[in-house]
């Protein structure tokens, strides 16, 4: 399995998509932070202001290039089987896949905030504690967050074998529920019953907002509650649903 995993790196991290994706990432940001700054005064918060409202982009990207990287090649090229045809168990190849997503997502993260940093630094930008601790915790909150998206669209692919079925999912997930419920803030679900609050997205965004109340014991359970439900109920059922699916040599 840790050959499968070093063998998985190493063909993603030679991708010049994945140093395209972060060039694309550094501009996207420098062009935000410029247009921040002709907006508001230019201070720490507005820059916190300006990376915080606009950092679901990227993530998103970031999560579907993972997803692609990790899965979509290896359904394409039938690798997996292949490892499973020389004796790697179903259940190996699965778990293999999600630290994959681990590694990249953790990776992929420490790099965005070299980068913010990086922007920040040359725009002359100070933050205060209370806004360095808000950027970086939504950097944290969107690396739990693609991990669980990813993990849970891969469920499709193990169950259906259907690339596309598994990005559907990824884009309804990931933007097109999150849409809904901020549509959806007067209506009798969300004022009486709150059920926004047990979505895995928003799970993570009340986690920050804990750690910055000064909560960060409840803010880490948060994260790690809705790591285990979602994440880890998605992983069991792509274990369960792989050992099932009849694998064609």
């Amino acid at each position: 399995m840790r050959r499968m995993i070093r063998a998985d790196l190493a063909r993603i991290m030679r991708k010049k998509g994945v140093w395209v994706l972060f060039a694309l990432t550094a501009v996207y940001f420098t062009l935000i932070v410029l247009g921040f700054r002709f907006v508001y005064a230019w201070a720490g918060d507005s820059f916190t202001y300006a990376v915080c409202l606009t950092l679901p982009v990227p993530e998103f990207f970031f999560g579907l290039c993972i997803f692609l990287w990790i899965y979509g090649d290896d359904f394409a090229s039938m690798s997996m089987i292949t490892a499973i045809g020389r004796g790697l168990t179903k259940t190996k190849v699965v778990l293999a896949k999600f630290l994959d997503t681990l590694i990249l997502t953790i990776l992929f993260h420490c790099i965005l905030i070299v980068i913010l940093t990086v922007i920040r630094l040359a725009s002359g930008t100070y933050l205060t504690p209370d806004e360095a601790g808000t950027l970086y915790l939504s950097v944290v909150n969107g690396a739990y967050q693609i991990l669980g998206y990813v993990t849970i669209s891969a469920i499709p692919l193990y169950l259906f074998g259907s690339l596309p079925a598994a990005v559907f999912v990824m884009v309804v997930i990931f933007v097109l529920i999150p849409a809904v419920f901020s549509v959806m803030t007067d209506t009798t679900l969300i004022l009486t019953y709150h059920i926004e609050r047990y979505y895995y997205g928003n799970i993570g965004d009340m986690a920050v907002a804990d750690i910055m109340l000064g909560l960060p014991g409840k803010g880490a359970l948060l994260f790690l509650a809705g790591l285990i439900i979602y994440a880890g109920t998605a992983l069991a059922a792509c274990m369960v649903f792989f050992k099932l699916k009849e694998t064609e040599f």
